[in-house]
């Protein structure tokens, strides 16, 4: 578990890039003079940590198949530390934007190695938990981000996460590489001492002999052509896009701004507030993720983030209203100048705000941990890397999308249209697992390849 914890700070780290979007982007037109960031290169600089995310996925599975877990997870964090650097030190957009592109580039590999590491070294009986806690530590992160942007500018933000990243590299240089890439390779008798270690040697010489030999069958039996490769592979990428299609980057990158055009005068509380809500509601999966199964706390999530979608839609539809009969503009949450109007929204404000967190808690119930657990679960190790980090780039590609796309279509449909239309993609998600989720809570990897032999 100790092992366990220690690979998971990547997913920390993962929590942070993202949470610093939200106060940065707010330093960027509220406080910041020597950059002048305009309201399109603040909406690059969110979208562009996503967008290199797709290229961190992609290279992450190959090397992480490659080259082992261990070593890319150290190269990860690495990455991180750079990009933190840059952005500290930043004096123009160009080393800004280098210093977003490398944490983004971190960011997606953390989304395909950390996940396989985690499944490869932890007990089975805890397999359901290790997407829950890997959201859990991802979420984190975000609300240190929001709790530092208290008392921080950007930059102090940034100098934060390049002592956040170094420790956590130290932290990983005493992790074990994975068992089963080094059966992969033919290391069989470092992997056995890996066992060992990780097992903290209460398994027998036999015990340690079969568990190699059942990671060696599995190695054999899988192409990448075959049904039990190609047919979970469209589950996952599915799975992550409707991850980032329910809305989540909108609330975390944009929660600022949402408060203040939902008539918070402060809108950090109410995001900080948010982060910690996420927090504490991924303990919930973590307990019952291999009790209720995983179909079940799909359908709960996306009924749940289905609803709050379009409560949010409605709430801000009323502050349109209202503003709209005062003259004010519409639009106003894209420059920072949205206006209120008065203590009689005070309800309806307060509404958005519950709306918002019950989203959190629902997203944070299945729509956010169990891409993660059933990555490791439905891959076959052979393709593992491969498919993870074509699952994760669909990942970071749905989101980059929706982050970048956020202006545009505030400025189309406005800030309540869009939410409706987020609360359709949840919709359709629920639809989707009802048809093509299935349980693997119990199931054994033959159990679940013989599944997948038959559709």
């Amino acid at each position: 578990l100790l092992v366990v914890f220690c690979a998971t700070m990547g997913s920390f780290n993962v929590g942070y890039a993202l949470g610093f979007s939200s106060p940065a982007t707010r330093d960027f037109h509220v406080y910041e003079k020597e950059l002048s960031v305009t309201i399109e290169e603040s909406s690059w600089f969110g979208s562009m940590l996503v967008l290199s995310a797709i290229g961190g996925s992609i290279l992450g599975g190959i090397f992480t198949d490659r080259f082992g877990r261990k070593i890319v997870i150290l190269l990860m964090l690495l990455t991180y530390t750079g990009g933190w650097v840059a952005i500290g030190v930043a004096k123009s957009l160009v080393p800004l934007f280098i210093g977003r592109f490398l944490t983004g580039f971190a960011l997606g590999t953390t989304l395909v190695v950390v996940p396989a590491y985690l499944v490869e070294v932890a007990p089975p009986f805890i397999r359901g938990g290790l997407g829950s806690f890997f959201s859990l530590l991802l979420a984190i992160g975000i609300a240190v981000a929001y709790a530092f942007g208290f008392y921080f500018r950007w930059r102090g933000l940034a100098h934060i996460g390049t002592i956040i990243s170094s420790i956590s590299f130290l932290i990983c240089l005493w992790i074990p590489e994975s068992p089963s890439w080094l059966v992969k390779h033919g290391k069989e008798s470092a992997a056995r001492k890996r066992l060992q270690f990780l097992q903290g040697g209460r398994k027998s010489e036999k015990e340690i002999f079969n568990e190699i030999e059942n990671i060696a069958q599995d190695i054999r039996s899988t192409q990448v052509l075959e049904p039990r490769f190609y047919k979970p592979l469209v589950v996952l990428v599915f799975l992550n896009a409707f991850q980032h299609l329910s809305g989540i980057n909108v609330i975390i990158f944009y929660a600022h701004s949402i408060f203040r055009m939902a008539n918070f005068h402060d809108e950090s509380l109410p995001s900080l507030l948010v982060a910690c809500i996420q927090v504490f509601a991924l303990f919930v999966p973590l307990a019952l993720m291999d009790r209720l199964g995983r179909r079940k706390l799909a359908f709960i999530s996306g009924i749940g983030v289905t609803f709050c979608s379009a409560s949010i839609g409605t709430c801000l539809y009323v502050f349109e209203m209202k503003q709209a009969s005062f003259g004010a503009n519409s639009t106003g949450i894209l420059d920072g100048n949205a206006s209120t109007v008065g203590q009689s929204n005070l309800m309806t404000a307060w509404l958005s705000l519950v709306s918002i967190l019950m989203f959190v808690v629902f997203y944070a119930m299945g729509l956010g941990p169990i891409p993660f657990v059933v990555l490791g679960e439905l891959m076959p190790l052979r393709s593992r890397g491969l498919g993870g980090g074509i699952a994760s780039a669909t990942n970071s590609f749905t989101s980059f999308l929706v982050v970048k796309c956020f202006h545009f279509l505030v400025s189309i449909l406005n800030i309540y249209g869009l939410f409706w239309l987020l609360a359709g993609f949840g919709a359709l998600y629920v639809l989707f697992c009802w048809f093509s989720l299935p349980e693997t809570m119990g199931r054994s990897r033959d159990e679940l390849e013989r599944l997948y032999d038959r559709r």
